[in-house]
């Protein structure tokens, strides 16, 4: 297959049985699947440029046929294309069909190069901020004349300027790319024409085109960086192919073939675009209220009078404007995006600070409008939040850490080898969805009891009220808590295989060859060395899982040449040293490792938390936390903390401040 990709360059498809598999979830059965026997399969796919498009139907294409202890099930049968494929058959899909004389299902495989045409709507485009006629434009249309109240003003004054913008944007900039077209054509004139003849007149004219060009070039970058979404692109390449490819990968993985719906396979437009919306409108409608009313006759009153004053008060415009600026999201349904409001700020700003929160009425509202509001409210109420919010909710609250509650249940979970009178169970409740199908007067009526009074009660009535949805067609056991594994025993690196598997699979959006080495220094310094940040905050995965991490890592930053690894001319520890130190600054897996379990020995020593009060209590009943001796039958979590314990814990430095830390 790599000899094949590299003499092709034409749409090439491969389909059929692999005899591997991607990611554990590919098996069910049998022995642990091991990560390392996926690993050559991936970067198999990754050097040929090669994508799997999917699949609908059974999960997967083989099985023994064994009996109920020893049946094992893979996903051995795929397709993988290239990106060629996907611009010249844009709808293309693999059905897994029924086993019938094999051990293996035939797969079933639709290819449409027919793509419907999908209603265009308005959509800001960045770039046209940085043009001369953009604010004149805005403010010629953001300031008419309208009747109405606020809202109804700014819901009238956005839709003339995204109508004046669109003309503008048809009639004055036109097709940027078709521009650029002509542009390099005529540099190629121009060229030619300096060198038969060198006039003062064809050097100027030559130089401008150059200049156009790079201007085109820049509204090009900016429209393929705008379309692919990606946040982490700060620096680096400009890399306009490398966009390109990630928008067209968007694009193919958002094609719906068929859909399960009530435990039937749904298929075609029509049909699916029924089923999806019968679906979101039985999940976003309330049916008859069953909830006993008497429940909130034990909440208590938090909220004071002074309190309430401080949610209801007018907010002053520096605050309005904090929140426009810090807006950073992709367009919504509106088409806007916050950086017209940010760039316009000197002409829309009167009207977006004089919108009256507490008489807030969202109805036929911009998607930023709704955004800015509801940010303005949550930023008065996080003032006050810690006052609600019991000190077991431990997410979402600043200054509290998830993650606690994570170690806590492995904490919990270590403990259920010791025998009980009458044994022990775990119960993983699924609150998917939780906010989805909560009642909202219910909402209300809690806030009621909490002392909220009504003018803050109305207005967060009136931000989920008009909200508007749109649909665009053993004894060794392991759980998964918070994206993190929840085990009891000895460690084992299949618990910890999400990680370097979603590594992998981010690899393969990114389309390596378009990257130059700059481009995935970037890659990894921002965005693959992040990924396990969450996972290394709370558990110590084996060392075998870091050095899986770091090799990817080391692979992708190298390269490969005909299927092979190139050769590393530096070792990958020397490389993530500091640039004073020899090394080109990214960070090491391991230092990350040691860094997070310091920083838990910091927040057990100085924090007050259940966390931290149950590990006092477990292990520091009768004895210093820095005099706690070492032991095998201790939690993996706790041994963690000991052994950086005592690598920091004579660093620890005690001033006396305002006296809330115990030591």
């Amino acid at each position: 297959m790599r000899n094949t990709a590299h003499i092709i360059n034409a749409p090439w498809a491969v389909c059929g049985d692999f005899n591997s598999i991607l990611s554990t979830e590919e098996k069910m059965g049998g022995i642990p699947h091991g990560l390392n026997k996926s690993i050559p399969f991936m970067e198999c796919l990754q050097d040929c440029g090669l994508n799997d498009i999917g699949f609908s139907g059974s999960r997967f294409t083989w099985c023994n046929e064994r009996k109920e202890e020893n049946v094992i099930w893979k996903r051995l049968d795929r397709m993988v294309v290239n990106d060629n494929w996907n611009d010249v058959f844009p709808i293309s899909n693999v059905i897994h069909m029924p086993r019938i004389s094999s051990d293996q299902c035939p797969l079933l495989i639709n290819c449409d190069t027919n793509q419907n045409e999908m209603i265009r709507y308005f959509r800001f485009l960045n770039f046209w901020t940085d043009l001369d006629d953009f604010l004149d434009i805005v403010k010629e249309n953001w300031c008419t004349q309208t009747d109405g109240n606020i809202f109804w003003e700014v819901q009238q004054k956005m839709k003339n300027t995204s109508k004046a913008l669109s003309i503008w944007s048809r009639n004055t900039i036109s097709d940027i790319f078709v521009h650029l077209k002509h542009l390099e054509e005529k540099v190629i004139q121009e060229e030619e024409n300096y060198q038969s003849m060198a006039p003062e007149n064809n050097r100027i004219r030559l130089h401008k085109t150059k200049v156009d060009i790079i201007l085109y070039h820049k509204q090009v970058d900016s429209f393929w960086r705008q379309k692919a979404d990606l946040k982490w692109q700060v620096e680096g390449d400009e890399n306009t192919s490398f966009f390109h490819l990630v928008v067209r990968g968007k694009r193919s993985i958002l094609n719906m073939h068929r859909i399960l719906h009530n435990g039937d396979w749904i298929q075609g437009d029509n049909e699916i675009g029924l089923a999806v919306v019968d679906f979101y409108q039985n999940l976003f409608s309330q049916g008859i209220d069953t909830i006993d009313r008497n429940i909130l006759d034990h909440i208590p009153n938090l909220i004071t009078e002074s309190d309430n004053d401080y949610l209801n008060a007018i907010p002053i415009i520096q605050e309005v404007k904090e929140v426009v600026f810090d807006i950073n999201s992709s367009p919504g349904p509106d088409g806007f995006s916050g950086l017209l409001f940010q760039k316009s700020w000197q002409i829309v700003g009167d009207d977006r600070f004089n919108m009256e929160f507490a008489e807030f009425r969202p109805i036929c509202l911009s998607n930023v409008t709704q955004k800015i509001v509801s940010k303005v409210l949550n930023n008065k109420l996080s003032k006050i939040i810690s006052k609600l919010i019991s000190p077991n909710q431990s997410g979402f609250v600043k200054g509290r850490a998830i993650g606690e509650n994570v170690m806590l249940a492995q904490e919990i979970i270590h403990d259920m080898k010791k025998n009980n009178k009458g044994g022990n169970v775990i119960f993983k409740i699924d609150m998917t969805k939780a906010y989805d199908r909560m009642s909202w007067n219910f909402i209300c009526s809690v806030m009621r009891k909490m002392g909220f009074n009504e003018a803050w009660v109305h207005a967060i009535w009136n931000l989920l009220s008009n909200m508007w949805y749109s649909v665009v067609q053993k004894k060794e056991f392991s759980i998964k808590y918070l994206g993190c594994p929840l085990f009891q025993g000895r460690k084992k690196i299949e618990y910890f295989t999400d990680d370097p598997t979603k590594i992998l699979k981010k690899l393969g959006t990114w389309h390596c060859k378009m990257l130059s080495s700059g481009g995935k220094f970037i890659l990894i310094k921002h965005v693959l060395s992040a990924m396990p940040d969450h996972l290394l905050s709370i558990c110590q995965p084996p060392k075998g899982i870091l050095k899986i991490m770091e090799k990817i890592f080391a692979n992708f930053f190298w390269g490969r040449n005909e299927g092979k690894t190139k050769h590393y001319w530096v070792s990958w520890h020397k490389m993530c040293k500091t640039t004073a130190e020899g090394g080109i600054g990214i960070r090491s897996l391991y230092e990350i490792n040691e860094n997070f379990g310091a920083k838990l020995w910091w927040q057990f020593r100085t924090k007050d938390s259940f966390w931290a009060d149950f590990l006092k209590a477990k292990y520091a009943r009768r004895v210093h936390p820095s005099a706690t001796k070492w032991s095998y039958t201790q939690s993996h979590c706790w041994k963690r903390m000991m052994k950086i314990r005592d690598k920091i814990d004579h660093l620890i430095q005690w001033n006396a401040n305002k006296g809330n830390s115990n030591f």
